[in-house]
C-alpha cells in the first residue's frame, strides 16, 4: 500500500469507529414524514411533515435525570376517502390542513417521565395543505383532489401532556420493557384523554439514554421494536368539527368519541444517527369513516 494513502485510510477507520462506539451529543435535528400512500391509500390523515430541533438542557447521572427541550414545525393534511369527487354530501370528513409550531419539554428521572408540548398554528387554506398535496400529486402523475368545502382559516393553540413509568421485565441483553403512559390534550384543536401502554423488545438503553424518548447525552447503539396500544376518549377534534370558539366552515362532521389505536415501530440508533420506521392504525374517527393506517419514517442526526 502506498505510504501516502495510509494516513487517509487510518483516519477513515477512526471516523467509522467513532460512529460505532459510545459518544456524546447535546443537540439533534429530526426529519419525520407520515404518509398513508406507502400503504396504498390516500385519505383521512394522509400526510404529515415534521422538522424538530432538540437540545439537552440538564443531565444528572446520579439521579439518572435528564431535561430536554425541543422546537419544531409541522404540516398535516386531512382528506375525505373519495378525493376524486367534488360532491360534498359524499364526503365522510372535511378537507383540512394544519401548519404549526411546537415546543416540547421532556423530564426523565430513572424510570419515570413527563413530556409536555405546546402547539400553535393555523388550520384551513392558510396552512398551505392544498398547495402541498396538489404539488405532490401533480409531480407523481396522480389525480389532483378538488379540496372542495375545506374548513375555514382559524388559529389554534393546544397543550399536550404525557406522563408515565417503565418496568424492565428482563435483565438480559435483549430487554422486555413495559411502560404505562397516559396522555391528555386541551386547547382549541384537540381535547382528549389517551390511556396508553407501550411494550419494548430488543437492545434498548435506559429511559434517559434511549431513542425511545429522543434522549441525548451518551449515545450508545440501540435496536428494538416498540408496540403501542391505546384507547382515546375524544371530546373535540377541530380538524373534523371546526374551531369550537366559532366556525363557519361549509362542511363539518361530528367526531367519534371512542377510538382505539395501535402502532408498531422499529427504532435504531447507530452512532449519532437515529432511524425510526412505523405502522400506525386507528379506528374510524367519524360515524361515516372507516378505519385507517399510515406509515412513519424518521431520521435524526445528533451533534454537539
Amino acid at each position: 500500500m502506498p505510504r501516502i494513502l495510509r494516513p487517509a485510510i487510518f483516519s477513515l477507520f477512526v471516523l467509522i469507529g467513532l460512529e460505532l462506539i459510545g459518544q456524546s451529543a447535546s443537540s439533534q435535528i429530526e426529519f419525520r414524514a407520515d404518509n398513508d400512500f406507502w400503504l396504498s391509500t390516500d385519505r383521512y390523515y394522509t400526510t404529515g411533515s415534521f422538522i424538530t430541533y432538540r437540545r439537552l438542557l440538564n443531565r444528572d447521572t446520579t439521579l439518572e435525570k435528564t431535561i430536554t427541550v425541543s422546537t419544531g414545525i409541522r404540516q398535516q393534511l386531512y382528506t375525505p376517502s373519495d378525493i376524486r369527487s367534488d360532491i360534498v354530501r359524499q364526503y365522510d370528513r372535511p378537507y383540512a390542513g394544519f401548519l404549526g409550531l411546537s415546543g416540547t419539554y421532556t423530564l426523565i428521572q430513572a424510570q419515570e417521565f413527563l413530556i409536555a408540548e405546546g402547539v400553535i398554528g393555523v388550520a384551513g387554506p392558510a396552512s398551505g395543505a392544498e398547495e402541498f398535496q396538489n404539488l405532490f400529486h401533480e409531480n407523481g402523475g396522480i389525480d389532483t383532489p378538488p379540496w372542495t368545502a375545506q374548513i375555514e382559516n382559524s388559529f389554534h393553540a393546544n397543550l399536550y401532556a404525557q406522563f408515565g413509568r417503565e418496568w424492565n421485565l428482563s435483565k438480559n441483553k435483549l430487554n422486555w420493557i413495559i411502560a404505562a403512559q397516559p396522555g391528555l390534550a386541551i386547547g382549541t384543536r384537540d381535547i382528549y384523554f389517551n390511556p396508553e401502554v407501550a411494550l419494548y423488545f430488543g437492545k434498548r438503553n435506559k429511559a434517559n439514554e434511549s431513542v425511545a424518548y429522543h434522549q441525548l447525552g451518551p449515545l450508545q447503539d440501540e435496536l428494538f421494536i416498540r408496540l403501542i396500544t391505546a384507547y382515546r376518549f375524544v371530546y373535540y377534534d377541530a380538524m373534523l368539527e371546526g374551531n369550537f370558539l366559532g366556525d363557519d366552515s361549509p362542511f363539518l362532521v361530528e367526531a367519534n368519541q371512542h377510538l382505539f389505536k395501535f402502532a408498531l415501530e422499529a427504532c435504531w440508533r447507530w452512532g449519532k444517527n437515529d432511524f425510526r420506521a412505523g405502522y400506525h392504525y386507528t379506528t374510524s374517527e367519524t360515524p361515516l369513516a372507516e378505519n385507517h393506517a399510515f406509515g412513519l419514517l424518521s431520521y435524526a442526526r445528533s451533534f454537539n
